[in-house]
C-alpha cells in the first residue's frame, strides 16, 4: 500500500505540483520521466493557475480554493474542461474561482460544473435597438431591429419582403399594402381590468404581439379587427366580428385560444399558422371550436391522425388545460378532453 498512498498523496497535492511545473515545459517533464500525456496536462494546468493572466485576482482566488479543498488533479481537469467552454475569459475565470471553492469529489464537481456552465451560457434577453452587419463587397448586408413585439409584428406584416422595405423607404408606402386583421384575445376573468384601463392586463394578439389594457384603450380598433371572449374553463366562447367575415370565425376563435402554435418552444404566431382538426376530418372529426387549434405547418404535417395507440411522431390533444402536443414518449394526458365525432 506504500506506493498507493504515495500516489494518492501526489494526486491530492495538485497545486504544489502545478506550482513547481509553472516554469517547465512538457518536454522538460517528459525528459524527467513523466509520460507525455500527463506532462501535457500538467503544463496546461500550471499555466492556467500560475501563468500570466489579466485576471490575477480571480486566479489567486481559484488557487486558494483549490488548496483549501485539496482538489486532486482529476478534479482540476474537470473544472478546466468546463471553464474552456465559457463564452468569455472573464466568465471562465469566474467559473474556476467559484468551482474550486466547492468541496466535493470529481464526479460531483463534473455535475456541478455542467449546471453552472448551462446557467452561464443561457441566452440573455435581447436589447432593443437597431444593428447593422456589413459584409465584403458584393455580398448582402443585414439590418436587425429588436423592439416591442407589437411594433415588430406590425413592421413585419407591412414589410414582409425586401421589395416592401425598399418601396417604403423610397416612396413612403409599402409595395403591397395590407390591412392588419388581427384578433385581440380578452380572457373573461380579465375583462373588468381591461374595461377600467388597468395597466397590468396583458392581451396577446394572434400575430404574436402583446399589448397592455392601457395600450388597447389608446388604440382605435379597425373595422377589420375582431375580439374573442375566452372562458377560463370552456375555452373560446364566441367571436364578436366588427365587420362581415363569418368564414374566418372558426380560425379566429382557434387563434384566440392559441395565439401561437401550441407546441412547447414553437413560437410561430397564429396569423402564420394553419387550422388543425384535433380529431381528424377524415376520421369523422367535427369542424367546431372544440376540435380546432392553430398549428404551424411543420407540426401540423408531423401530427399523427391515426388515433389507435401512441403517436409515431406526436399528436395534438385537447386537455382540461388547453391544447397540448403529446410526444411519442409522453404518457397519455390524465385530463384528456374528447373531441371526436361524439362531441
Amino acid at each position: 500500500m506504500e506506493h498507493i498512498r504515495a500516489y494518492i498523496a501526489a494526486l491530492n497535492s495538485a497545486m504544489d505540483i502545478l506550482a513547481e511545473a509553472a516554469d517547465a515545459s512538457s518536454a522538460d517533464l517528459t525528459a524527467a520521466g513523466m509520460p507525455d500525456a500527463a506532462a501535457e496536462i500538467i503544463t496546461q494546468l500550471a499555466q492556467v493557475y500560475f501563468g500570466p493572466t489579466s485576471f490575477r485576482r480571480r486566479q489567486r482566488r481559484a488557487v486558494d480554493g483549490a488548496r483549501r479543498n485539496r482538489h486532486s488533479l482529476p478534479t482540476l481537469e474537470v473544472i478546466e474542461k468546463h471553464a474552456r467552454r465559457a463564452p468569455t475569459q472573464a466568465r471562465a475565470w469566474s467559473l474556476r474561482a467559484e468551482l474550486t471553492h466547492i468541496a466535493c469529489d470529481t464526479r460531483e464537481m463534473d455535475r456541478r460544473a455542467r449546471k453552472k456552465l448551462r446557467e452561464m451560457r443561457a441566452p440573455r434577453d435581447p436589447k432593443p435597438g437597431v444593428s447593422l452587419r456589413r459584409r465584403a463587397a458584393g455580398k448582402p448586408w443585414t439590418l436587425s431591429i429588436t423592439g416591442p413585439s407589437a411594433l415588430i409584428a406590425e413592421l413585419h406584416q407591412h414589410a414582409g419582403s425586401l421589395a416592401d422595405v425598399a418601396s417604403f423607404f423610397r416612396t413612403g408606402t409599402s409595395a403591397a399594402t395590407s390591412t392588419v386583421r388581427t384578433n385581440v384575445v380578452v380572457p373573461l376573468d380579465k375583462l373588468v381590468g381591461v374595461a377600467y384601463g388597468s395597466d397590468d392586463v396583458v392581451l396577446t394578439m394572434t400575430n404574436g404581439a402583446q399589448i397592455t389594457g392601457a395600450e388597447l384603450a389608446q388604440r382605435a380598433l379597425a373595422e377589420e379587427g375582431f375580439i374573442t371572449l375566452l372562458h377560463p374553463v370552456e375555452g373560446p366562447v364566441n367571436l364578436y366580428r366588427m365587420r362581415r367575415g363569418a368564414t374566418w370565425k372558426q380560425f379566429m376563435m382557434a387563434a384566440a385560444e392559441n395565439p401561437t402554435c401550441p407546441v412547447k418552444g414553437c413560437h410561430k404566431p397564429a396569423d402564420e399558422c394553419q387550422v388543425h382538426h384535433i380529431f381528424s376530418w377524415a376520421g369523422g372529426g367535427w369542424t367546431n371550436a372544440k376540435n380546432l387549434t392553430t398549428a404551424c405547418a411543420y407540426h401540423n404535417g408531423r401530427n399523427d391522425d391515426h388515433r389507435i395507440g401512441p403517436p409515431r411522431n406526436g399528436r395534438f390533444e385537447r386537455t382540461a388545460r388547453g391544447v397540448r402536443w403529446v410526444n411519442p414518449w409522453d404518457p397519455p394526458p390524465p385530463d384528456l378532453v374528447e373531441t371526436g365525432p361524439t362531441t
